[in-house]
């Protein structure tokens, strides 16, 4: 549906971003319009982006005052993007032992995509496109990942990043909890169950 209205407006590029994401070019002189301008020269048909988390440093981050797009400054940077050493791993960990299940990030960390309009795109997931064969070749990646690295495909250093402001205190996480409603106990049909104790 929004291909089709991105077609029917004229629109060149789709991202598919969330309500708590924002897109974000990485220095002054890189607009978005200069971004974008550089994929099409480049040939680029689909990008997937790199993500990082904003930490929240305090409980009201949300409150009608304050704007967590604004007030939050730092960001779990994804683990693809860091220069790995023994004081960058530590700090690693310190995340992960902040977790039940020793994880790094709390939501995602496959990145999110950006897709040319184009006719017969349709999307994979959230996370990515599925563009018509002639193209494929063409739908390329920032995240340098070696489980399933095709050099090929890698775009590196975009210039450009994914934002996730994906739990910004106390406040936005019961207004999200409220509007999502009474969900089941368990994503993807069943498949992976949420603690039992969530909804308590």
């Amino acid at each position: 549906l929004a291909l089709e209205m991105c077609r029917k407006r004229g629109l060149k590029w789709l991202l598919h971003i969330d309500s708590d994401e924002l897109f974000h070019v990485e220095n002054e002189e890189n607009t978005i319009h200069a971004h974008f301008a550089k994929l099409e020269r480049d040939n680029v048909m689909a990008l997937t982006y790199t993500n990082h988390e904003g930490v929240p440093e305090n409980l009201n981050v949300t409150s009608k005052r304050q704007d967590y797009f604004r007030t939050i400054t730092l960001f779990r940077r994804h683990f693809l993007s860091l220069k790995m050493s023994s004081e960058v791993r530590e700090c690693m960990k310190w995340w992960e032992r902040r977790t039940k299940h020793g994880q790094y990030f709390l939501a995602y960390d496959n990145g999110k995509s950006v897709t040319r309009v184009l006719d017969n795109v349709v999307p994979r997931s959230v996370h990515r496109w599925r563009l018509p064969e002639k193209y494929e070749s063409r739908n390329l990646t920032s995240l340098i990942d070696s489980r399933s690295l095709d050099i090929k495909r890698v775009y590196a250093n975009p210039g450009a990043c994914v934002l996730h402001y994906v739990v910004c205190g106390l406040d936005w996480f019961w207004s999200k909890y409220k509007i999502l409603g009474n969900f089941p106990s368990a994503w993807f049909g069943g498949t992976m169950p949420i603690a039992p104790c969530f909804h308590t």
